[in-house]
């Protein structure tokens, strides 16, 4: 059993090692990197009876992660709400809303409105699934479609576009999952 768990732990420093890479260069524009950020999530979280996440294998459910979205459960909501981070601490990083298990942390809805409610897990699957990382599928779902138009980051030199608010998502995301298993030194030269 101990070699096993040896071989997944090589595993999961395989796949935060792709999460570090990938997001050093979303952090430099290429927001298209959240398609890859999420595959990579997707590997060490998503447990179905046919796919065994790097988790389960590590027996990690019980584990504390980082959250850095805001619980509005029991909050009145009304219009465009936003749980995502919107405060950052001095060294430009989200703030740190508690801890989670990391099937809590899977769980955990994002409010992005009053009637988007999507969880993390959620969003990552269809990144990953529907949106280009491992598959790409038109028919993505509406509320998946919904979030991508929501809020867009516009380059303030042109105004263009630059990434959709799940790809902002996905970023947030990757910064919980590196922090959490102790790589939070890999932020000090860039911004998620």
């Amino acid at each position: 059993m101990a070699q096993n768990q040896n071989v997944y732990e090589v595993e999961l420093q395989k796949q935060l090692g792709f999460l570090k890479s990938s997001l050093k260069n979303y952090s430099k524009g290429s927001y298209d990197e959240a398609a890859r950020l999420a595959t990579a999530l997707r590997v060490i979280f998503h447990q179905t009876s046919n796919s065994t996440a790097l988790i389960e294998y590590l027996d990690w459910w019980d584990r504390k992660m980082v959250t850095t979205i805001a619980d509005l459960s029991g909050c009145v909501l009304q219009g465009l709400v936003l749980s995502i981070p919107t405060y950052y601490e001095k060294n430009r990083l989200p703030k740190h809303f508690g801890e989670l298990s990391v099937h809590e942390w899977w769980e955990q809805k994002v409010t992005l409105k009053e009637n988007l409610q999507p969880t993390r897990g959620q969003i990552i699957k269809w990144t990953a699934n529907k949106d280009g990382g491992a598959h790409y599928d038109p028919n993505q779902p509406q509320s998946f479609t919904d979030a991508k138009k929501l809020l867009r980051y516009h380059n303030i030199s042109d105004g263009s576009a630059q990434d959709n608010l799940a790809q902002r998502l996905i970023g947030h995301f990757t910064y919980e999952v590196l922090h959490t298993f102790g790589a939070p030194n890999v932020f000090d030269d860039f911004v998620v």
